[in-house]
């Protein structure tokens, strides 16, 4: 009986893995990614990177602000003139800060208006034209003292007068209970009035 012949078939021989079966070459490059110098590396790479971002931001914040003033409409002299109101301030031989007081606005403001700087609103405008354009007699005074009536300013100075009275009064009675019999007419009028000069 004939033998089968059986085919051979031939295995190639599979190159062994490292230990632990890690690629030499990975775990090098890993080492390499995980060395300080990478790390100082990646680490500037991403400063650089978030400051080119906090850059285009900054650029793009300006850039629209600047459209929103160029957008804005700027006031002007209209309804008066900066020479206009220190015509009427020299006028008057006001300083400029009362006339600042007088418009209702700070000193710096002022002068800003004075260095060009800043121009009022057109209703602040109207509001000086108005300021200006009254006698001297009862414009070159704040609106605060404006708007205190005479009536007003009598009945805040009477009691005033009224405490400075009683004061002088129980003065001169302590006066007379300790000095009894020891004060003629002269002496007491005298002193009356050197109390209502000290307590007024």
């Amino acid at each position: 009986m004939a033998k089968k012949k059986t085919r051979s078939t031939r295995r190639t021989a599979t190159p062994a893995s490292p230990k632990g079966g890690v690629d030499k070459q990975g775990s090098a490059d890993k080492s390499a990614a995980k060395s300080p110098e990478a790390k100082k590396a990646g680490k500037r790479v991403k400063k650089a990177a978030s400051k080119k971002a906090a850059g285009k931001k900054a650029a793009a914040k300006g850039q629209a602000k600047a459209s929103k003033r160029a957008g804005r409409r700027r006031a002007d002299w209209k309804h008066t003139t900066y020479a206009a109101i220190e015509t009427w301030r020299k006028a008057n031989h006001m300083a400029k800060y009362r006339m600042a007081e007088l418009l209702g606005i700070s000193n710096g403001t002022y002068h800003n208006w004075a260095s060009g700087r800043a121009v009022p609103s057109l209703s602040t405008q109207r509001k000086i034209k108005a300021v200006i354009s009254a006698p001297a007699t009862s414009a070159a005074r704040p609106a605060s003292a404006a708007s205190a009536s005479p009536r007003a300013a009598g009945s805040a100075g009477a009691p005033r007068a009224s405490e400075t009275l009683r004061a002088a009064t129980e003065l001169v009675n302590t006066y007379l209970q300790t000095h009894p019999g020891k004060l003629s007419p002269d002496r007491f009028t005298s002193l009356v009035r050197e109390v209502l000069g000290a307590v007024s």
